[in-house]
């Protein structure tokens, strides 16, 4: 799936990594990456961005996280169904700002304590290929979500869950991810959550 910022453009990426969004045709003949997104299906509020080419994304303000598998923002939908993207830092929401193209691309920056009308994006599905990196979590994650399910999740699940616990913890309540943060997963973890 795509993105299609509130300007009408599509996100591509530097070749440091760092995503932007430009006029396609610019994209496509400028040399930029192409940014696909994901949403998968037991973390449905939250969207990774991906390149085919660079596993190493960036946006402004949030360049510190650890992106294994893609940049994980949180969806957000207002009651008038427009969607904005988020990252959360400490226990604040801040939105991803998509700034206009001059003239043909334009920056992206993390940090809006409020959504009003440059941080709205739409989804654009090109095709259906959410299979590449969902493994199977027990169930879908949100803000329901108890501190013991995360817990005894964490605790049976074997091998590399990185990616999987980075998109648990933005879609779980502020209540619970705080809970982790303080009573459970290291200090040094918490700059990235």
């Amino acid at each position: 799936m795509r993105l299609k910022t509130c300007h009408g453009t599509a996100l591509y990426h530097d070749e440091d990594g760092m995503v932007v969004n430009a006029i396609e045709e610019h994209g496509i003949h400028s040399g930029l990456g192409i940014v696909d997104a994901y949403i998968y299906p037991s973390t449905p509020n939250i969207i990774t961005l991906r390149s085919r080419n660079n596993p190493n994304l960036r946006l402004k303000f949030i360049d510190y996280v650890p992106n294994h598998n893609g940049l994980m923002l949180k969806i957000t939908k207002s009651r008038d169904a427009k969607i904005t993207l988020s990252r959360l830092y400490r226990q604040a929401n801040y939105y991803a700002c998509f700034l206009p193209p001059n003239p043909l691309r334009g920056g992206i920056e993390a940090n809006c304590l409020e959504a009003k009308g440059f941080e709205q994006i739409a989804l654009e599905y090109l095709y259906d290929d959410n299979t590449i990196l969902e493994p199977s979590l027990p169930f879908v994650f949100g803000n329901d979500t108890t501190l013991e399910e995360v817990t005894g999740w964490v605790s049976s699940s074997s091998g590399d869950i990185r990616d999987q616990f980075l998109r648990v913890m933005l879609s779980v309540s502020v209540s619970v991810r705080n809970h982790m943060c303080e009573h459970i997963v290291p200090g040094l973890l918490w700059p990235f959550i």
